[in-house]
């Protein structure tokens, strides 16, 4: 009987203690559940949950060939700790969110929610992507270039910006065409004529020499370069050309070419950057209207001299983006370049040359495009005629405004337009000469009728509809 208690007491206290177990377990598993729903667990569910998870790849952890999810430097390397090759493209879809490295994938979802997961994924991956392209998209910068032709100060032009009080005014050459050379990125001119010094006396044709306040006029009207390598270069000698540089010197804002004071500034390349996009300018001559440049003076003025050309063409391509040239050549008063001319052209194509200038025959001359021997694109604007002078024939009185826009998208720089802009130079008879230089379209027949040459034995046909005529016959495909 004792026995029989001393069992039952021992069963009861065995059912009592599985009773207070139970009861526990189930407290601590509703503590361990409230725990998980906030996100927590203790230290003997955790490794539970890692031993459950060791068991099934994917869940809580990398499989077969997968590495541990990227740190944050990682992902900024383009690291993805996944791929074979231990890195991933630029434009890869595997790349992580900042909420895929955080949150990694836990849960196997079900069918929907794995069609729902993959349409938010795609929309993402093009999220991503459209980021990378955006990240890497080139803005197309762009230089509009203009360019004027041959500013030939002849006597009666001299005498057209002659004040009462012995000063001379030049603003009217360029006053109706402000707007052009100052909306220009880049605006350029040849200055034909020499400024040899008011002690050598002014002159025209066919020695010439111009006042300085040319110079003032073309840098108030907005010009950035000057050509001034031309076969009137040496009219007034070395002590003219040297003056001539010493009055370009006062505007500093001006790029001076095709002349030069040192033999430093013979072997530099000039270049003139705008909106990111570095542009080599080179100017050479013919000649010198038979003058000769001393030996010793070599440097002082650029000729056409094709080894010379051929290297510093090659200078020009290393350090800047485009190279234009601006040669002085060919047959005066034809419309069609001669064999210099197109030999010259395709030269400078082979070079890699991407724009050519041309100007002294003093009319509109044609405009094509040249392949080079490396299968480049050059344009050439054989001559673009007078900016102004008082040769007093139709054909002399209109010339053209080179009108071309530059482009650089990433590392290719190239011409993404080019134009012709045709003009007139106006004057008239009588004490107030009304010198002027105006657009062909904005020039109207009653205006023609006061011009000086009309009605004359040189200037019969001259009228707005024979100077269209003649804009069309020789560069009506690049007219603006």
């Amino acid at each position: 009987m004792r026995q029989t208690k001393k069992v039952g007491k021992v069963l009861l206290t065995m059912f009592l203690c599985i009773s207070i177990f139970l009861l526990n377990g189930c407290a601590h598993s509703k503590e361990a559940v409230a725990a998980l729903a906030q996100g927590e667990h203790t230290e003997q569910e955790s490794d539970l949950i890692s031993e459950e998870s060791a068991e099934i790849p994917g869940e809580g952890q990398a499989g077969d060939g997968a590495s541990e999810a990227p740190s944050e430097e990682n992902i900024g390397k383009g690291e993805s700790g996944t791929s074979g090759e231990g890195e991933a493209g630029e434009n890869s879809s595997e790349a992580f969110s900042e909420k895929d490295s955080k949150e990694g994938s836990s849960e196997t979802p079900t069918e929907g929610e794995s069609q729902e997961s993959a349409s938010e994924d795609n929309e993402n991956d093009d999220a991503i992507t459209l980021e990378h392209q955006e990240e890497n998209f080139t803005h197309l910068a762009t230089v509009h270039l203009v360019a004027a032709g041959d500013d030939l100060l002849h006597e009666t032009v001299i005498n057209g910006g002659l004040k009462e009080d012995g000063t001379y005014d030049y603003s009217c050459f360029f006053s109706n065409l402000l707007d052009v050379f100052e909306n220009a990125d880049i605006a350029a001119i040849n200055q034909e004529t020499i400024m040899g010094g008011a002690e050598k006396g002014y002159s025209g044709y066919p020695r010439f020499n111009s006042p300085d306040a040319i110079a003032e006029a073309i840098y108030k009207a907005g010009f950035d370069v000057v050509l001034q390598a031309n076969n009137h270069t040496l009219d007034m000698g070395i002590s003219g050309l040297t003056h001539a540089i010493s009055v370009w010197k006062q505007y500093p804002s001006i790029t001076l070419l095709g002349v030069n004071e040192t033999k430093e500034q013979y072997e530099r390349i000039q270049t003139v950057t705008r909106n990111g996009i570095t542009i080599a300018m080179l100017s050479y001559t013919y000649g010198f209207n038979g003058n000769i440049l001393p030996s010793k003076d070599y440097y002082m003025a650029n000729t056409l001299n094709r080894d010379k050309m051929k290297e510093d063409i090659k200078k020009a391509k290393e350090l800047s983006d485009f190279v234009i040239v601006f040669p002085h050549w060919g047959t005066e008063y034809v419309y069609e370049p001669d064999s210099s001319e197109k030999s010259l052209a395709q030269f400078f194509a082979d070079q890699g040359v991407d724009l050519v200038i041309g100007g002294h025959p003093h009319v509109l001359q044609t405009a094509e495009w040249l392949t080079g021997e490396n299968g480049n694109q050059t344009f050439v604007y054989y001559s673009l005629g007078n900016y102004i002078s008082s040769m007093n024939y139709t054909d002399r009185m209109l010339g053209g405004l080179a009108d071309v826009v530059i482009a650089k998208d990433g590392e290719k720089t190239y011409l993404e337009s080019v134009h012709i802009i045709p003009i007139v130079t106006h004057y008239e008879r009588g004490v107030e000469s009304n010198f002027g230089v105006y657009r062909l379209s904005d020039y109207t027949e009653e205006m023609a009728k006061k011009h000086y040459i009309y009605g004359t034995s040189r200037g019969s046909d001259f009228s707005v509809s024979k100077m269209w005529e003649l804009t069309n016959q020789i560069v009506g495909e690049w007219v603006e």
